[in-house]
C-alpha cells in the first residue's frame, strides 16, 4: 500500500517510529486528496526532524522564519521534481498548491516572503550547487533566500549539509512512487474514492483501532479480524458520509472513528453471548447493518448524536 511504501522509503533517512507517527498525526491535519495528504504529511515530518530545528535554533530570530520558508520551499521542490517525472503538471501543480496552503496554517510562512523564496528556488534546482564536486543542494538553497532579496547566516553545519542531501534524494524518489501509486489508482475508473483510500490506508485504519482499543481495553479485540474492522469502517463512514452530504454537512474524520468504533463494540458483543443457545450470527451481523440504517436516518432527521461530536483522531 501507498503509506505503507512510503514508509520504507523515509525510514531509510529518519527513525521509523517517529516518522510514522509524525506522518499519522500530519495525514490527519491535512486536507485534501489523499495523494496531496501524502505530500503534505511526509513534508510536516521532514520539517520536524531533529537535526532541521536543532539548525534554525542557531540562527537569530530575525533569520529562523526565512530559514524555515526555504527549507519548506526545498520539501516541496524535491517532492515536484519527483511527481513531475510520473504525473502532468497540473496534478503536480495541485500537490505544490496543497502542501503551501497547509504551510500557512501549520508551517512557517510569510505572505509574499514565501512566494518570492519558491519562485527563486524553482530557478535555481537545488541540483546544480557543488561542494568539492558533489552535488550540495544547501548551497542552492542559501542562494534562492538571497535571490528572492533576503539574508541568512552562513555557513550550515556540514552535518545540516548532508543531511539536507539525503533528504532531496529521497523525497525525489517518495514523490516519484507516490505519483505512480497514484496515477494507478486513476487507472480504475469504477472504483469509488472511499474504496481506493481503504486500499491504500488499510493497515492505517486498523493499526488506529486496535492501538485504541490496547490502550482502553475495548473492542476490537483478536475476536475481530483486520478484514472485518475494515468492512465495518468502510460500510459506517460510507453510509454517514453520503448522509452528510444530504444535510449539505461534512463529519469530521474523528466523529466518523468515534462512530465506527461504537459499531465495532456492538459487532464485539455477539462473542460475549458465544455458546449461549439460539446464537446465530448471522443473525447477529444482521442486527448491526440494521442499526447502521437506523443510525443513518437518526442522523437524517435530527443531527449527529452528541455521543458522536466526541472525536477519536488517531491516525
Amino acid at each position: 500500500m501507498l503509506v505503507v511504501a512510503m514508509f520504507e522509503r523515509v525510514n531509510q533517512w529518519y527513525d521509523q517510529r517517529k516518522a510514522a507517527k509524525l506522518i499519522r498525526k500530519h495525514m490527519a491535519l491535512a486536507s485534501g486528496s489523499h495523494f496531496q495528504r501524502n505530500m503534505i504529511a511526509v513534508s510536516m515530518a521532514a520539517i520536524e526532524d531533529d537535526l532541521v530545528q536543532k539548525e534554525r535554533s542557531k540562527l537569530p530570530l530575525a533569520e529562523q522564519n526565512l530559514f524555515m520558508m526555504a527549507y519548506e520551499c526545498f520539501l516541496m521542490w524535491a517532492l515536484k521534481k519527483g511527481i513531475d517525472s510520473v504525473l502532468n503538471s497540473e496534478e503536480s501543480a495541485s500537490a505544490i498548491t496543497a502542501m503551501q496552503g497547509h504551510f500557512k496554517k501549520h508551517g512557517w510562512y510569510v505572505v509574499g516572503n514565501f512566494e518570492k523564496i519558491w519562485d527563486e528556488m524553482q530557478k535555481i534546482a537545488p541540483l546544480r550547487g557543488t561542494r568539492n564536486g558533489v552535488i550540495w543542494p544547501v548551497a542552492d538553497l542559501m542562494n534562492a533566500v538571497d535571490q528572492a532579496g533576503f539574508r541568512l547566516a552562513f555557513p550550515l553545519d556540514y552535518r545540516f549539509g548532508a543531511h539536507v542531501l539525503c533528504v532531496m534524494r529521497n523525497l525525489i524518489d517518495v514523490g516519484s512512487f507516490a505519483a505512480k501509486q497514484q496515477g494507478a489508482l486513476e487507472t480504475r475508473k469504477s472504483q469509488t474514492l472511499l474504496e481506493s483510500s481503504e486500499r491504500v490506508s488499510a493497515e492505517i485504519v486498523v493499526s488506529g483501532f486496535r492501538q485504541f482499543a490496547s490502550q482502553n481495553r475495548c473492542a476490537p479485540t483478536a475476536n475481530t479480524s483486520d478484514e472485518k474492522i475494515i468492512e465495518i469502517y468502510s460500510k459506517v463512514t460510507e453510509a454517514f458520509t453520503a448522509a452528510a452530504e444530504h444535510r449539505g454537512e461534512r463529519i469530521p474524520a474523528g466523529c466518523l472513528n468515534r462512530i465506527v468504533m461504537e459499531f465495532l463494540q456492538m459487532y464485539e458483543f455477539r462473542f460475549e453471548n458465544e455458546g449461549k443457545p439460539g446464537l446465530d450470527v448471522r443473525i447477529a451481523e444482521k442486527f448491526l447493518w440494521e442499526h447502521l440504517q437506523y443510525e443513518v436516518k437518526k442522523y437524517l432527521a435530527e443531527g449527529l448524536r452528541p455521543d458522536y461530536k466526541h472525536e477519536l483522531p488517531f491516525f
